[in-house]
């Protein structure tokens, strides 16, 4: 700008400049795109990452991806990394995409084998996102399976009848001793 450029410059933009009224500052003009440019934040949450299940039994857990970022979130995919012979599923296998303030539920379904040890057993759950084709750091989350051996019926069985005659054995003996 010259200087009679920069003077009328600065008495129109004390209150707001228009593009027409730019138009006629003499002086030579750039356009400006802006392009907002944000990253996407996912958060995987779920009510309770602690499992207990009999030998036998499947596990399922339902996750909660939420995008807390300021940019659309594409692509999603949570991947369980288990024991090799477990057998994992996944329901929806990909989420296309999770809008900003949006959340999806996917359902993770752990099948541990028959003859599985019993003891803790740590799934990692990997989560994997896109966002402007972008790689999206995701913080991995551990879901922790306690394996317990199926209830001994037989033992459990066996404990209540001699219970029971202990129980009877005492009442009777009872009854003999207040007759005399």
């Amino acid at each position: 700008l010259d200087e009679d450029g920069a003077r009328r410059f600065d008495q129109l933009a004390e209150d707001s400049l228009t593009a027409a009224e730019a138009a006629e500052i003499p002086g030579g003009k750039v356009r400006l795109d802006l392009v907002p440019r944000g990253t996407a934040r996912i958060e995987v949450r779920a009510a309770n990452l602690y499992r207990e299940v009999n030998r036998g039994d499947s596990v399922v857990a339902d996750i909660v991806l939420r995008n807390t970022g300021s940019r659309l979130a594409q692509s999603i995919r949570v991947t369980p990394d288990a024991q090799s012979d477990w057998r994992t599923a996944v329901s929806p296998e990909l989420i296309p995409e999770i809008p900003i303030d949006g959340q999806a539920t996917v359902r993770v379904t752990l099948v541990p084998p028959k003859d599985v040890a019993v003891g803790d057993y740590d799934v990692r759950l990997e989560t994997d996102a896109l966002s402007a084709d972008r790689q999206v750091d995701v913080e991995d989350k551990t879901l922790r399976v306690h394996v317990t051996p199926p209830a001994n019926w037989l033992g459990t069985t066996f404990l209540v009848l001699v219970l029971v005659g202990v129980l009877g054995g005492i009442v009777w003996f009872g009854m003999k001793l207040t007759r005399r």
